[in-house]
This record gives C-alpha cells, structure tokens and sequence, in this order.
C-alpha cells in the first residue's frame, strides 16, 4: 500500500532500531501526509518520547518566502494543541497549516507551518511552551468564530471528524483548540489548511474518556464555534 512504502522509504534512511519503531508506529492519516523523508526527520524530533513537560523544537525555512516550518516534539496532556497555539498567537506567527500526529506511548509532534518577517527562535518557543504546559486552563477570546461545523462518527473506527470551515483571523486556531478543550474534548490528530481567507479544519477527537462524541456534545461543538 502507499502506507507501506512511504514507511519503508522513511525506515531505510535509518539504522537505528528505535528509530525505525517510532517510524513503524507513526499514525496512518499523519504518515501519508508527508514524505519519507519528513517521517524519519521528524522521528529523530519525538525520539525517545519526551519526559513529561519537555519541549523539543526544530525550525526550517517553509515552502514560501517568510514562511516557516516548526515542529514541536512534546508529551501529550490536556489541551496541548491549544497551550502550543495560544504560544505561536502571542509571538504573532500566522499558522498557514498544521498537521498534528499522536503516538500510542504518548508522544506529540506539532508541525506549523507560520507566516513571520523574521526567523521564529527555538530557544525561546521551546522556554515558552514549556511555560505553557504549566497553564492550568487555556481560554478562549472573546471573538465570534463563524465556523461551519459538521461531525462525522462513521470515518473513523474510533474517533469522531469534526470538520470546520469559515473566515480566517489571527488568533483562530488558538480560539478552536481552546474551545474544545473547554467542552473536554480530545484532539487526536489536526490537519489545519488556510486559502486565501478561509481556514478548513479536520479534527480527529474524542470524549475524554477516549469514546467518540455523543450527540448532545456533538450539538455543543456546532453551538460553540458558530
């Protein structure tokens, strides 16, 4: 299958035994959005998983001129994706995409690609996530998000797809992790894309305890990000 090749292709740049496990296990939906060489990059990031509040960061140049590429290496925990946002808001980088992929020992690799005159540190977004981490909750702004929302419990066999699309602003993907996190949901895995001015969001999720969203939460999402 693709699947199976572009993991190949990722394992055989590397000798390394639990490099090539981490590749081995890397989730399917993340796996065939990037290229092999990508996969053993960014597996070099997460391995081995980071400890508890331990943020690793690597930035390359993005695909455009003043774009660039951020992967975030991190252990998972409540309202990650919204903690690592609400950092990226505050330095004033413009997320363009986002794929988010979560490993079954836990480990979280972020990957953004952000619109910036200058070059992003990683010292200092490394410093300031993991003062993120710390955040004993995450808020959303006060500022309508306008999200058309729909939620899907049959693509997936264990996670409900919440797919949003709607106006773009600074500041928005920080709102939406913070407002699922708010009504205690999981983000499993995110694919975040902007055109133009119109963002379109897929969102792998679940409950917190792991099951897929009931109706009555899935009627809160909607509410809430209208």
């Amino acid at each position: 299958t693709v699947l199976e090749s572009r993991l190949a292709a990722a394992k055989s740049l590397t000798t390394d035994t639990a490099l090539v496990l981490r590749i081995s296990n890397a989730p399917a939906s993340y796996a065939l959005n990037h290229s092999p060489e990508e996969i053993f990059r960014h597996a070099q990031l997460v391995e081995p998983c980071p400890r508890a509040g331990q943020v690793r960061v690597a930035i390359i140049d993005g695909p455009e001129s003043g774009s660039w590429t951020i992967n975030v290496a991190t252990r998972d925990r409540t309202a990650l994706l919204a903690r690592v946002t609400r950092v990226l808001s505050d330095c004033n980088l413009e997320v363009v995409s986002a794929d988010i992929a979560t490993w079954e020992d836990g480990a979280v690799l972020d990957v953004f690609i952000v619109k910036s005159t200058t070059r992003p540190s990683e010292g200092e977004l490394s410093s300031r996530i993991e003062g993120a981490l710390v955040w004993r909750s995450v808020s959303p702004s006060d500022e309508p998000l306008n999200l058309a929302t729909s939620c899907d419990n049959d693509a997936h066999p264990w996670h409900s797809v919440l797919r949003m699309t709607g106006p773009d602003r600074h500041g928005l993907l920080r709102d939406i992790t913070a407002t699922l996190s708010k009504l205690n949901v999981a983000i499993h895995l995110a694919r975040i894309s902007t055109d133009a001015t119109t963002v379109r969001n897929e969102f792998e999720v679940s409950d917190r305890h792991g099951r897929k969203l009931a109706e009555d939460q899935i009627a809160a999402v909607v509410k809430a990000l209208r």
